[in-house]
């Protein structure tokens, strides 16, 4: 399937990001989160090396040697999620120093955009109109679709490393990497109805993977699933979880990542 080449060009690193992703740091040893640092940073350098050389390949992209094809990058440097996007600009910096080794001269363009759609559209207006890439590589949910979004009736290539699937219905140059959360959770749902788990809660964050995660649940559960929906910026659960206590469930499913 079109949207998941870059799964399928990188499925183990897709594997070891999911590990990363879900993996308690805090429970962890110091040499174990080095370790786990150091795979991510390669991970990315991956991903970005992908993205150069389909940028390459492609006679649209074809630069002279001389001239740096530009790759515009877009992630998270300031904010909650910051040590990401610092794994993401080292990855940069490694599949730079990688494609230099080849003769390939790519100048990444590394632009800040949080968790927030507004800034992910300000730095892709700013990359392509101004920066003059000819790819893009965005991370997060927001910035997935605000930038695909932009990118619609552009001929860029854009990679995205984010759960949502709405984006890869509106441009033919968007591909995805990313775990596929309606599968997931729906393999989650079955293995706990396997064991005997009847009525099940859900919380569902009010963003795109949020509804793919619950998709994947009521395929499963149908009526017998009860939902909470929750904003990304919440902290309090309890009224939810009350809820779903009167609901007299058994187990409750947060699709999310940290």
């Amino acid at each position: 399937h079109r949207g998941w080449l870059g799964s399928i060009v990188c499925d183990k690193c897709l594997w070891y990001i999911f590990i990363i992703s879900k993996t308690n740091f805090i429970n962890l040893t110091k040499s174990t989160k080095t370790i786990l640092w150091i795979i991510g940073v390669v991970i990315v350098a991956v991903f970005i090396v992908v993205i150069a050389q389909c940028t390459t390949s492609t006679n649209n992209f074809a630069k002279k040697v001389d001239e740096p094809i530009k790759i515009g990058v877009i992630t998270a440097l300031t904010g909650d999620v910051a040590y990401w996007g610092e794994s993401t600009r080292l990855g940069a910096d490694m599949a730079r120093m990688d494609l230099a080794k080849e003769g390939i001269n790519v100048d990444f363009i590394i632009d800040d955009a949080q968790l927030d759609p507004k800034m992910a559209l300000s730095a892709a207006q700013k990359q392509v109109n101004i920066d003059g890439v000819s790819a893009i590589y965005s991370e997060f949910n927001p910035a997935a679709i605000a930038v695909s979004s932009f990118l619609k009736d552009k001929d860029i290539l854009h990679l995205y490393d984010a759960a949502p699937v709405s984006p890869l219905q509106d441009n033919l140059n968007t591909y995805k990497t990313f775990t596929d959360f309606r599968t997931g959770c729906q393999k989650s749902a079955q293995l706990l109805k396997n064991r005997g788990i009847i009525r099940v809660g859900v919380l569902k964050n009010n963003l795109e993977f949020g509804q793919l995660c619950l998709d994947g649940i009521k395929s499963v559960y149908s009526d017998n699933a009860f939902v909470e929906t929750y904003n990304p910026d919440t902290t309090d659960f309890r009224t939810m979880l009350v809820k779903l206590q009167k609901d007299d469930i058994q187990a409750i499913f947060v699709g999310s990542f940290s």
